[in-house]
């Protein structure tokens, strides 16, 4: 079966919501038990790419095999890793990566197949990096269905507007992506 996620790819951690039961948004927790994944990827110079709290702790020792806050890069073509082989990896190639590992999670969490998303971006984002974001998911077939402004996606995604009169307020805490 297919299956929908609303994702935060966020700089220093990603977050996934997806339908209970009722419909209601739930935080899917990862393989580890943990709410949000740590947006780290590390290159692991004999094995598989590494991702999350354990690419972190495996980058103490070898930072240069580690990439982080690489959202900011989205849009441009800077490269943020070369392997041992030559591949060049830019943001939109780690922002690949990270939503691969999502859809694992995904598929392992509620055995079905990731093929729709929502995945938030910050309110600055230009068109170029909202593109790169989604051409992140479709390379591994997940039609980006929608891609709300951070703050708009909390209001939503935490029902706001259904339990407020007037005006609201949404501020939004971000990690770094400026």
């Amino acid at each position: 079966m297919s299956g929908f996620a609303a994702i935060d790819l966020g700089d220093g951690r990603v977050k996934v919501a997806i339908p209970d039961s009722n419909g209601n948004p739930v935080t899917m927790p990862f393989s580890d038990g943990s709410l949000y994944l740590p947006s780290a990827v590390f290159f692991n110079s004999d094995g598989p790419v590494i991702y999350g709290l354990e690419a972190l702790n495996l980058g103490l020792a070898e930072p240069e095999r580690l990439v982080v806050n690489w959202k900011r890069k989205m849009g441009t073509d800077e490269v943020l890793y070369r392997s041992d082989d030559g591949t060049e990896y830019k943001a939109c190639d780690i922002a690949r990566l990270l939503l691969q590992e999502v859809a694992r999670n995904f598929e392992a969490r509620t055995g079905d197949i990731l093929t729709k998303a929502a995945i938030s971006v910050p309110a600055i984002y230009i068109d170029s990096k909202k593109e790169q974001t989604k051409q992140a998911g479709e390379a591994l077939d997940i039609e980006v269905i929608c891609m709300p402004h951070e703050p708009t996606a909390a209001l939503f995604g935490n029902k706001v507007y259904d339990r407020c009169d007037g005006l609201r307020l949404v501020i939004d805490v971000g990690s770094s992506t400026t």
